[in-house]
């Protein structure tokens, strides 16, 4: 079973802001995917207070991570940066699952 390695986080500040600045970006709803290419597959989430209180924000970040891991071959190489808005946290799992993949398949067009 795939882990959801060290290697495979984005954890700088200064990767996030360069994956917003100068990636590209998806939406499906309330959910925003921006991506950067180059290098390895990795992952980024920035969910903001706005989203929800701290029990829906872990909740939504712990779904996207075991999305990442079981679906890794549907990340582009290099940086992503999910980014879930407003709305999410009253979202059902798989309903933010979905979301993500269309997200995704929007990116590699």
């Amino acid at each position: 079973m795939p882990r959801f390695r060290k290697s495979s986080r984005m954890l700088a500040p200064e990767d996030f802001a360069a994956v917003k600045k100068r990636g590209r970006a998806a939406r499906s709803g309330p959910m925003a995917v921006a991506f950067l290419s180059g290098g390895a597959v990795r992952l980024g989430i920035a969910v903001s207070a706005a989203v929800g209180n701290a029990v829906e924000r872990n909740r939504i970040k712990r779904v996207v991570r075991e999305f990442f891991r079981l679906n890794r071959a549907m990340f582009p190489d290099g940086d992503c940066v999910v980014i879930p808005g407003r709305g999410v946290a009253q979202m059902k799992n798989e309903e933010i699952r979905q979301r993500l993949a269309r997200a995704l398949l929007m990116l590699s067009k």
